[in-house]
C-alpha cells in the first residue's frame, strides 16, 4: 500500500511540474552553451589477425558455454575448421541406478540439437565418431580450445543428414514395460556394450557414486570427419543429451541415464585452418585490411583497430561512439550456406587475451549481449547488412591514454556460434567502415 502510495503521489507532483508554465530549470541552464557535435569522417585502421586459442573451461567461469558444437567446415572463404566436444558423466545422486542383476541390452548416446550452432551444408551426410577417453579430464584445471582428449573408438554415426524434426522412439517406462514415444530432434549414437558392462559391474560391487564415476570413466570425446561439411550445435545441459543404459530385470524393461550437466566438465577443441584459403593474404596485412576485413570464431580470426588521430579528440568527451561495418559480398562466397554472425562485439586485450570491452555488458544467457551493447545485425535494405556495436567507454579511455590505442571486433559468441563474417574495411568506396562519433566540447 505504502508503495501504490508513493507512486501515485509522484505521478500527481510530475504532472504538476509537466502543467506549470514557469521555465523551470531555465536560470540554471541560460548561461550554458553545450557544444555538442557528430562525425563519421575520423580515419581508422583496420585489419585481420588470426586468434591463438580461447579458453573453454574453467572451474571458476560465471558464462560457461552454452552451445557445443561437433563438425567441420570446408568454408570457400575461411578454409578448413574443426570442433570436437569432450564431456564428464554426471551421476544423479537423487535418483542412484539399481543394476544388481541386469542384463543390459544397449548403450546408446543421445545428444540434443541447439539451433544456434546449425550452420554449413547440412544437406550432406555427416559422420560422428563417439570415443571413450583414456586421460582424466582433471574438473579444477582450465582447458583452451587448443587442448584435446585421448580416447579410444566406442561408437560411431555414419551417413547422418540433419533434421529438425521430432523423432518416435521405443523406450521403456517406469512399470517395466515399453512406450512409443515422441521426442525432441537428437543425435543417437549405439555405443559398444562394454561401457554398459562395466557400469553395471560397478555398481553392483558398490562402488559407482558421485564421487568416483570419473576415476572409473573419464568421460567421452565427440569427434568430427573430415568429410563433413557442417557444424551441429549440442545442448548438453538438456534432459535429453545423455549416455543410457537400457537393460532387462526380472522379465521387465529398464533404462537408466547418466547425464552432461554443468556439474561436471565439458569443453571443446577448435582447429581452423587458413592455408591456401582467400583469407590466408589478408591475415596481419593491415593494407589490405582497407577493403576487407574477417571475423571468425572458434579461434579463428578477429579485426584489430585504431584511430590514428587520436590526439585531436582530446578536447573532446565521447558522449557515443560506434563502430559501422557492412557485411561484404565476395566472388565464391555462400551466404546460403554461410549466413553473416548474428553479432559482433568490441573487445580488448589484457594479459595477452582477449576479454570484453567495458561497453559490452553480458546478461544471464551468454549467447546474447544486452541490447546497449549494440553489433547485432541488422538488414539495412534487401540483401545489406549492417554491424554497429558501441565503443563509447572504450573509445574515451583510449583518448585519456589509460589503455592502448587498439580495439578487437570479434564474432559472438566466438566459442559457440560457428557463424562467420567478411565485412568491408575503412576504404571501401561504397560501404568503408567508419567509426561515428558524437561529442561535447570540454
Amino acid at each position: 500500500m505504502k508503495t501504490h502510495r508513493f507512486w501515485l503521489g509522484s505521478a500527481l507532483l510530475l504532472l504538476v511540474m509537466c502543467n506549470d508554465p514557469s521555465p523551470l530549470g531555465s536560470d540554471f541552464l541560460k548561461d550554458v552553451e553545450l557544444d555538442i557535435g557528430f562525425t563519421d569522417t575520423f580515419s581508422i585502421n583496420a585489419f585481420t589477425i588470426h586468434e591463438d586459442s580461447i579458453e573453454t573451461y574453467s572451474p571458476s567461469s560465471l558464462t560457461p558455454i552454452r552451445t557445443y558444437l561437433v563438425g567441420t567446415l570446408n568454408d570457400p572463404i575461411f578454409g578448413r575448421s574443426e570442433s570436437n566436444i569432450y564431456t564428464q558423466l554426471d551421476y544423479d545422486v537423487f535418483s542412484p541406478p539399481s543394476l544388481s542383476d541386469a542384463v543390459l541390452d544397449s548403450v546408446v548416446l543421445t545428444l540434443a540439437f541447439d539451433s544456434l550452432g546449425i550452420y554449413g551444408d547440412t544437406t550432406q551426410p555427416l559422420q560422428i565418431q563417439v570415443d571413450r577417453l583414456i586421460e582424466n579430464m582433471n574438473i579444477a584445471e582450465s582447458t583452451y580450445s587448443n587442448h584435446g582428449f585421448l580416447g579410444k573408438k566406442v561408437g560411431e554415426l555414419t551417413n547422418y543428414i540433419y533434421s529438425a524434426d521430432s523423432i518416435t522412439i521405443i523406450e521403456p517406462n517406469s512399470s517395466g514395460d515399453l512406450d512409443t514415444i515422441q521426442t525432441a530432434p537428437q543425435l543417437r549414437i549405439r555405443l559398444n556394450n562394454s561401457i554398459g558392462e562395466e557400469l553395471i559391474e560397478l555398481d553392483t560391487s558398490g562402488v559407482l557414486d558421485a564421487d568416483n564415476i570419473y576415476d572409473h570413466l573419464y568421460g567421452l570425446g565427440i569427434k568430427t570427419v573430415a568429410s563433413n561439411q557442417a557444424m551441429l550445435g549440442i545442448d548438453l545441459n538438456s534432459e535429453y543429451s545423455t549416455l543410457t543404459l537400457y537393460y532387462e530385470k526380472n522379465s521387465n524393461k529398464y533404462k537408466y541415464s547418466f547425464l552432461m550437466s554443468s556439474a561436471v566438465k565439458r569443453t571443446l577443441e577448435f582447429s581452423t585452418d587458413h592455408n591456401g584459403a582467400p583469407v590466408e593474404s589478408f591475415l596481419d596485412d593491415s593494407t589490405k585490411g582497407d577493403s576487407l576485413d574477417f571475423l571468425q570464431p572458434l579461434g579463428g580470426t578477429n579485426i584489430q583497430l585504431s584511430v590514428p588521430a587520436l590526439a585531436n579528440l582530446s578536447n573532446y568527451i565521447i558522449n557515443k561512439a560506434e563502430l559501422e561495418c557492412y557485411v561484404a559480398t565476395v566472388d565464391g562466397d555462400n551466404l546460403d550456406f554461410y549466413p553473416p554472425a548474428n553479432q559482433v562485439a568490441p573487445y580488448e586485450e589484457y594479459e595477452n587475451e582477449l576479454i570484453p570491452a567495458t561497453d559490452v555488458f553480458i546478461g544471464n544467457d551468454v549467447r546474447f549481449l544486452l541490447s546497449t551493447s549494440g553489433g547485432t545485425v541488422e538488414e539495412v535494405s534487401t540483401g545489406l547488412y549492417r554491424y554497429r556495436a558501441n565503443i563509447s567507454s572504450h573509445l574515451q579511455d583510449m583518448i585519456n591514454g589509460t589503455i592502448e590505442n587498439k580495439v578487437f571486433l570479434v564474432p559472438y559468441p566466438r566459442r559457440e556460434s560457428p557463424r562467420r563474417t567478411i565485412v568491408y574495411g575503412p576504404h571501401h568506396p561504397t560501404y568503408p567502415m567508419k567509426l561515428r562519433i558524437t561529442y561535447t566540447l570540454k
